[in-house]
Order: structure tokens, then sequence, then C-alpha cells
């Protein structure tokens, strides 16, 4: 995407202004506005690809890296505690929880209503489990399900990322009550 977003810079670059004389103020404003936006997506495109995999979880695993992620919220006026295992997993599965565990906690902050937040990883011999828990307004039965158009798509890739690893995800939620959700992954002999 970076390289297509800077070719297509490269291209505008090339517009020959003198052609259109007549318009030649608006077609240089809006070229330059053009130019200023491809800048941009070009600089976040970057950035997204270097957080795919964050270096804090790679060079220092998922417990540091959540634990930073969860300090982020420190003084939000919603407290989320973190605990998680100590041990290092598979660098492709260490990511795949740090991004569920990120997905759940910013829906906590951003949808919940919450106050407290609890997000917990657990290792049980070849199983991790992931909860996240608010004492929020709760989830709708739809959501829960991923069946709300058009209302994000967290909670279904969350759905979807453990069902690729063969795990399963329960959603324990009434309206206007908490949210726990709970994420089993199972673990690959060796890990």
């Amino acid at each position: 995407m970076g390289q297509l977003l800077y070719a297509t810079k490269l291209n505008l670059a090339g517009v020959n202004l003198d052609a259109l004389p007549a318009r030649k103020p608006q077609v240089e404003a809006s070229l330059q506005k053009t130019d200023a936006l491809l800048t941009e997506a070009i600089v976040e495109t970057r950035r997204v690809s270097h957080e795919l995999v964050p270096v804090l979880l790679k060079d220092f695993g998922f417990q540091k890296a959540i634990g930073e992620f969860c300090s982020r919220f420190q003084g939000t006026g919603i407290r989320i505690d973190c605990h998680c295992f100590p041990e290092r997993l598979p660098l492709p599965l260490e990511t795949a929880l740090y991004r569920m565990a990120q997905e759940l906690v910013n829906n906590i902050v951003r949808h919940s209503g919450a106050t407290r937040g609890r997000l917990e990883i657990i290792r049980d011999k070849d199983i991790v489990y992931l909860e996240a828990q608010d004492n929020g307004k709760g989830i709708a039965l739809e959501a829960q399900r991923g069946q709300k158009p058009g209302k994000g798509i967290g909670l279904s890739t969350i759905r979807d990322r453990a069902e690729l690893l063969g795990g399963s995800v329960e959603i324990d939620s009434t309206p206007e009550k908490d949210t726990l959700v709970t994420i089993c992954l199972p673990l690959r002999k060796g890990t």
C-alpha cells in the first residue's frame, strides 16, 4: 500500500500545470492538498506496518507489552488492571493475544461506560485464557454475535482470530450490566 501511495504521489508531481492555464490556481491548490494527504497516508502506513509486531512485544514479550499498553489509560478516569503470566510464547501467538487484548481494552475504554476494567491472561497447561471484564453498560446480544452492521468489527475480528488459532470466544453480558469476555486458545505441543 505504501508503494502504491508513493507511486500516486510521483504521478501527481508530474502533472503539467501549463496545460491548464485558465484553471492553474485551482489545480495547483488541489495538487498541493493531494500531495499533503498522500504524504500523511504514507507516514501513517509506515507507522501501522511497524506496529504489526510491536518492538516491545518482540523484544520483551507479552507481559511487558500488555502492561505498557494498559498503563496508557492511567489518568483517563477508568482503571484498567492487567495481569499476565511471564513465560514467552511463540511470537505469532503472542502477537494474536496482544491484538485481541488491545481490542478488548479499547472496547472497554471507548464503548462500555465503565469505571473499572480487568484484563487477565492465564496459562493452564495447554490452554491460554484471555479474560476481559468491565463494570460498564453491557453488550447487546446482536453485537455479541457480531451481527450489528456498521457498528464496528472488533468482536467479530476477535472471534475470527481465535477460531484461526483453534480457540473460542465466550461473551457473558447483559445490557445495562457488566461484561466478561473469555478467549480460550489451545497451545500446540512444544509451546
